[in-house]
């Protein structure tokens, strides 16, 4: 049984999402620990040093490099896992730059909602869940339908700076990704009448607990 167990952990440790996830938080390490220093000494529980820092500049300070890092987790979280699976996949550097701005358009298609109002809070710790999902599915829906010939235009590219020329065979899979979780996130959104996707999973798990 623990062999068995054992060969299971390992072939999910190894495996290409796995590998995406682990790589991308790595990257995120300084980015992370730059918030969390900031944030420790902010917070320090000592009342005579809070006293001292109370509303000053050190305060201000310290509060604005965690607002700046942490303000922006998910949406760092995003970038360094599009870019990991880039790198996984040996991509090279402008087509990892698409990938990433393809991930990017499809994350901000979920901050809008039906009532009109734009939550920008999926930027900070409350969206990573969705900024996990969103990297790893839009990177591969992307990189399948640039596979496909009817979606791209390298017929008429040629003669054409490189960047160019990839930028636009990838403008249909660009377009459909978006398109793709737009009409996901709407479809939800107004299905179970939430104002926004944290919303529908905080709800849904308060219903399992």
């Amino acid at each position: 049984m623990k062999e068995k167990i054992k060969k299971i952990t390992f072939k999910l440790e190894s495996s290409f999402i796995a590998t995406v996830i682990r790589h991308g938080l790595a990257v995120m390490i300084p980015f992370v620990l730059t918030g969390g220093i900031a944030n420790a000494l902010l917070n320090f529980p000592i009342e005579a040093y809070q006293k001292f820092i109370n509303d000053t500049l050190l305060s201000h300070f310290l509060e604005t490099v965690y607002i700046g890092t942490f303000g922006l987790f998910s949406f760092a979280m995003l970038i360094a896992l599009s870019t990991s699976y880039c790198m996984e996949k040996n991509m090279t550097i402008d087509k990892t730059i698409l990938y990433v701005l393809v991930s990017i358009g499809a994350f901000g298609a979920q901050f809008y909602n039906a009532h009109g109002t734009y939550n920008i809070d999926m930027l900070d710790v409350k969206g990573c869940f969705f900024a996990i999902i969103t990297s790893l599915v839009s990177c591969a829906l992307l990189e399948r339908l640039q596979k496909i010939p009817q979606l791209n235009f390298r017929e008429y590219t040629s003669g054409m700076e490189r960047i160019t020329a990839l930028a636009i065979s990838l403008l249909f899979p660009a377009m459909i990704v978006i398109f793709l979780f737009v009409f996901a996130t709407q479809f939800l959104l107004i299905t179970f009448n939430v104002s926004s996707l944290y919303e529908l999973m905080s709800n849904f798990m308060c219903s399992i607990f």
